[in-house]
């Protein structure tokens, strides 16, 4: 159903279609014979992608960075594709080779590139870069009509882009080179500072492996924290010592009386003695220890006990009565002197102990500082150096990166000079194969969209669809009567027949309205619609088979009667009628070609003549027609833009509504027949005209002189009104 439908369509526009496909094959024709012969040379280009490249980038921290030829970049053929086309690349080859135009000029850098179809129909070289498949292949395809000056234009400008993207490659790596090398020399001077800053660190909290400095630390702190518990427990023995031989001294004698006699006193002896020996153990002590030892500072505070007590003893006896210390209390005195000294000397130890133990506490709560202190420097020292050897490698890639690029970049394919009977343009054959199917697809196209926006009716069954209102049939495009409009008298057979079934579906609708004249007016949806062609062949058809049919031409705005007859008419036209109240004089009706047939022409209009179409006069003349002959055919004005057709038809048994084909819209044809709604419950019918019309390449002089014509019409009534 829908192929129907299109066939239907194209053969319904076939002029369309014919003449869109002939015009697209005559231009291909013409390019195809006319244009000069030119030939094209190939030249191919790789350009292979390197991932070192990319690699050193982000390495560095660079992937942002746009170079110039971008090696890595995925778009990189197309950037290629660019650098081909920078003027200065393309200005060089043109001044080298002097490529100059018909005027003597070099050729312009726009035009040479790519020239495309306009270079080859003017035979100019031209140069087209393409990428091959989307691969590192580019060819450089150069056209021109000496096959010679192709090849040499595509090598030469194949060696300049070979050359200009080798220096850009190296210009790149050049500069990742360059910022390499500042890289190095600021990781190196980074990496040094760091290094002395963990020097003088070490130096200032006088650390050589922080691990060993915690753990001997610790080892001493837990040493102290032990010996301090022991000189705790020796004091506290110490004390209760003192204490029970003081209990025992206070029970004995001290002196027993033996002789008068003063003697040395023993125990001062003995104290004097330790003493010494304390002196000289304190000196040998003094070699190897500080006076903050707490070995050096137990001695000096038995030595200070010890000459405490020899100033208390007296050391003779004054006495005239010699008396002897009594064993008992001398040797509790003794030991309570011995125990006194050693916890003196355990004091003073314990009392050193406690400042050593605060002092390491204090450096031991110091020590996570200075670990993270350490650990932040070890760690800066860590990455610093690993970027350092990063950068001693990337600079030995770099260097090879940019030979295997640059290795990269040749000329695969040079550019040979093509054979003298092989023309890449124009090929006949392949030129007219694709002239038939683009042609075919632009006429097909043209074709559809043409019937796609036309809106006008074209077919008796659309007219019949817009309305409940009579169809009294349909007349046939022809061109002869187009061209002379007064063959309607004397018309082919066709165009008679038809004009019979119209003339007897007419006279159907209207068989039992009126005993006396019958009065038909034609009209029509849009001007030059062919009403007053309409209204003559009415009129003819009704007086060769009835006789007695006048046919009033009453289309003041631009009446066509008297061109259709071909006579000069000398008496009075309706116009001249109504300006006498209707009143007919002798000389108004005329004689016509056809028997039976009398015409009323227009006669001198005025511009108050279409007042009177308003007026008693217009039905006095219907009157009187009426009682004179038995058909009364009125021709009138278009609908369009006139009211003139409506005041007629109120006086009228039949209006007849002429249609031309593919001139009026549906929604011009409802108007129309909305307009005519003035006039009652009188029959109204629609005629389509020239059906089967399309605008061809024949009918386009028919029309435009028939418009012509129409204009030079109306510019004259214009002057004559005026």
């Amino acid at each position: 159903m829908e192929l129907r439908i299109l066939l239907n369509i194209l053969y319904r526009r076939r002029v369309i279609l014919l003449f869109v496909f002939g015009l697209f094959l005559l231009l291909v024709g013409l390019i195809t014979f006319l244009a000069p012969e030119s030939y094209e040379a190939t030249a191919k280009i790789t350009i292979e992608k390197t991932d070192k490249m990319s690699t050193v980038m982000k390495g560095l921290g660079l992937e942002d960075v746009v170079l110039d030829t971008r090696v890595d970049d995925d778009v990189s053929l197309d950037t290629d594709i660019e650098l081909l086309m920078i003027r200065p690349l393309m200005n060089q080859l043109i001044m080298d080779m002097n490529l100059r135009d018909t005027d003597g000029e070099y050729f312009d850098t726009d035009d040479f590139i790519d020239g495309g179809f306009k270079s080859k129909i003017k035979g100019t070289p031209s140069v087209t870069i393409k990428q091959y498949n989307e691969t590192a292949l580019v060819n450089i395809a150069a056209t021109s009509t000496i096959p010679d000056q192709a090849a040499e234009i595509a090598n030469r400008l194949a060696r300049m882009y070979k050359d200009e993207r080798i220096s850009r490659t190296r210009e790149d790596f050049r500069e990742i080179k360059n910022k390499i090398n500042i890289s190095l020399s600021d990781i190196r001077e980074k990496y040094y500072s760091i290094l002395q800053t963990q020097k003088d660190f070490m130096l200032e909290n006088s650390i050589v492996n922080l691990d060993s400095t915690i753990t001997s630390l610790l080892g001493q702190i837990v040493s102290l924290e032990n010996s301090r518990v022991e000189y705790h427990r020796d004091i506290e023995v110490l004390h209760k010592t003192i204490a029970a031989s003081r209990s025992k001294l206070e029970k004995e004698e001290k002196m027993w009386e033996s002789s008068s006699e003063v003697g040395q006193n023993s125990l001062v002896t003995e104290l004097k003695q330790k003493s010494a020996d304390l002196a000289a153990e304190l000196a040998g002590l003094q070699i190897t220890m500080t006076e903050k030892h707490p070995d050096h500072r137990s001695i000096v505070a038995q030595i200070d006990t010890i000459t405490a007590l020899i100033k208390k003893e007296p050391s003779l006896s004054t006495n005239k009565r010699q008396f002897t210390i009594n064993p008992v209390y001398e040797s509790l005195y003794q030991k309570i002197s011995d125990n006194m000294v050693d916890l003196k000397g355990m004091l003073g130890k314990l009392e050193t102990l406690e400042t050593q133990l605060t002092e390491y506490r204090k450096r031991l709560l110091k020590l996570p500082v200075l670990q993270v202190k350490h650990s932040k420097l070890e760690t800066e020292i860590s990455v610093n150096s690993k970027i350092y050897a990063a950068l001693l490698k990337y600079s030995i890639e770099i260097g090879l990166a940019e030979s295997a690029a640059v290795a990269k970049i040749r000329i695969v394919e040079p550019a040979t000079v093509p054979k003298q009977d092989n023309p890449a343009f124009p090929r006949s054959s392949v030129n007219m194969v694709l002239g038939i199917i683009l042609g075919s697809f632009f006429a097909i196209g043209a074709a559809l969209t043409v019937d796609y926006a036309d809106g006008t009716v074209r077919e008796s069954e659309t007219l019949r669809t817009l309305s409940e209102k009579t169809h009294f049939g349909s007349l046939p495009y022809t061109p002869s009567l187009v061209m002379r409009p007064q063959l309607i008298f004397r018309s082919s057979a066709n165009f008679t027949e038809q004009l019979r079934w119209i003339r007897d579906a007419v006279l159907f609708e209207t068989e039992n309205k009126h005993n006396k004249g019958k009065i038909f007016v034609v009209t029509s949806v849009s001007e030059r619609a062919g009403a007053s062609t309409v209204s003559a062949g009415f009129s003819r058809m009704l007086a060769e088979r009835y006789g007695s049919t006048l046919l009033v031409d009453l289309n003041f705005r631009s009446p066509s009667v008297a061109s259709l007859l071909k006579q000069r008419f000398h008496g009075t036209g309706s116009a001249n009628v109504l300006h006498n109240n209707g009143m007919m004089t002798d000389d108004c009706l005329q004689d016509s070609p056809v028997e039976g047939l009398s015409v009323l022409v227009s006669g001198s209009s005025s511009d108050r003549t279409e007042q009177l179409l308003d007026s008693p006069a217009l039905s006095s003349l219907f009157t009187t027609l009426r009682q004179q002959f038995r058909y009364i055919v009125v021709d009138t004005p278009s609908l369009a833009f006139y009211y003139d057709a409506t005041l007629i038809a109120r006086e009228a048994d039949t209006v007849i509504l002429v249609v031309k084909a593919a001139d009026a819209t549906e929604k011009t044809v409802t108007r129309s027949l909305e307009r005519l709604r003035i006039i009652g419950d009188r029959p109204i019918g629609t005629v389509m005209n020239y059906e089967g019309y399309t605008q061809s390449v024949l009918t386009l002089p028919c029309s435009a002189i028939i418009f012509m014509s129409e204009l030079l019409r109306q510019g004259k009534r214009k002057s004559k009104r005026s």
